[in-house]
């Protein structure tokens, strides 16, 4: 199970096949509200026998440290930094299982072992189309503002 803390949960499951060599994305869902600790994604462990768990560190580090806890050994906290390979696993200073991932390197295997037709994902629904859009979309873009920036520098721009 995956789950990625933007604007609310979004949650994924898989499961592999293994006389195939596939994985299958069984369920994907969003969940717009949460509380402190999580505590509705025990459902997702419960009801889909989860043995594997990566969900976004930040930017609720404590609840998603609090859901590792409840299930110990089977959840990992992701941070996304710029480091050599896709992934290093090791653990924090609570003894927290954590991933610490190259974002760049992981999207482009997950575009790749698509394009292979190594992974699957079922019909598109408007869950599962707002997951594709969400996973394809990998640029990022900083645009600045103009105004803001100048009204740090205490510029005033309306003069012109």
């Amino acid at each position: 199970m995956g789950v990625d803390q933007a604007r609310g949960l979004h949650i994924v499951i898989k499961q592999p096949d293994l006389e195939k060599g596939l994985v299958y994305t069984i369920r994907v869902h969003y969940e717009p509200t949460t509380d402190a600790v999580f505590s509705h994604l025990s459902h997702f462990m419960e009801a889909y026998d989860v043995r594997a768990c990566v969900i976004d560190a930040q930017p609720n580090t404590h609840a998603a440290s609090e859901f590792a806890r409840r299930f110990r050994g089977r959840v990992w906290l992701a941070y996304y930094i710029n480091q050599k390979g896709k992934i290093a696993w090791s653990h924090d200073a609570e003894h927290t299982p954590i991933a610490n991932i190259n974002r760049t390197e992981a999207f482009d295997a997950w575009r790749d072992v698509h394009k292979m037709g190594q992974r699957r994902i079922p019909r598109i629904e408007d869950e599962v189309a707002s997951y594709v859009r969400q996973m394809t979309n990998i640029l990022r873009a900083i645009e600045e503002d103009r105004h803001q920036r100048a009204e740090t520098r205490g510029l005033d721009l309306t003069r012109r």
